[in-house]
């Protein structure tokens, strides 16, 4: 099962023949072989009561949050919950839950906001450095005097200033160029996905080839519990 912004679902029914305590680790085990960033064990213990366990990357989807639709519990990584209804039943609605929470992702301009604070390529590394700790920002957007993205600037370019002198030198010579970047009408969930691959707190949002905002993993992962 994957939705349109690739993120690979599995939901597996099957007897609870290793006992309660080991479901967890089955449910893990069928994500880890499979490939899957969210699976979901249906464990049948009686003809009208299911048991729902939930393991998923919570940079990508909130298990949690879906579980408790059944009345269970959990945080975005993991969830579980006790269903009084039949499995095959409990398996239908399930699908239907990630089908309904796909559709209601907020799209990234739902969630974006303005860049207030950007470098320019001529930029020195020192004013970059200083700007960053006013705005108590780990990194920065670069652009042209156009909106246009060049680059992006943060602690691991920071890093590798090793004498004074190389202060005086501007943010182009060592800017991360072509950034990960997202489009306002992706999900918030391709922007996780982006997110994680890039291993970034922040994307900047490209429209028409111009930044027109910029969107956080916080407000993105706030977004997650308005299923």
């Amino acid at each position: 099962m994957t939705p349109g912004d690739g993120v690979r679902f599995g939901i597996s029914v099957q007897e609870a023949d290793k006992g309660l305590n080991n479901l967890a680790r089955v449910v893990g085990k069928l994500k880890e072989i499979q490939g899957l960033d969210v699976a979901f064990g249906v464990f049948p213990l009686a003809p009208r009561k299911t048991v729902v366990v939930g393991r998923g990357n919570p940079r990508l989807f909130d298990v949690g949050a879906l579980v408790r639709q059944f009345g269970g519990g959990g945080h975005p990584g993991a969830g579980s919950a006790i269903v009084k209804a039949p499995a095959e039943e409990v398996s239908g609605q399930l699908r239907g839950l990630i089908e309904r929470a796909e559709g209601a992702y907020a799209r990234v301009r739902d969630l974006m906001s303005a860049v207030r604070v950007a470098l320019s390529p001529q930029d020195r590394l020192g004013a970059a450095a200083d700007l960053m700790q006013q705005a108590r920002r780990s990194g920065l957007l670069v652009l042209d005097e156009e909106g246009r993205l060049l680059g992006s600037f943060g602690e691991d370019q920071l890093a590798k200033v090793k004498e004074a002198v190389t202060w005086d030198h501007p943010v182009s010579a060592l800017m991360r160029r072509q950034p990960a970047s997202i489009a306002p009408e992706q999900t918030a969930r391709e922007a996780l996905r982006l997110m994680s691959a890039a291993d970034v707190g922040v994307l900047p949002v490209v429209a028409d080839g111009r930044v027109v905002g910029e969107v956080t993993r916080a407000e993105i992962i706030l977004s997650l519990y308005d299923f």
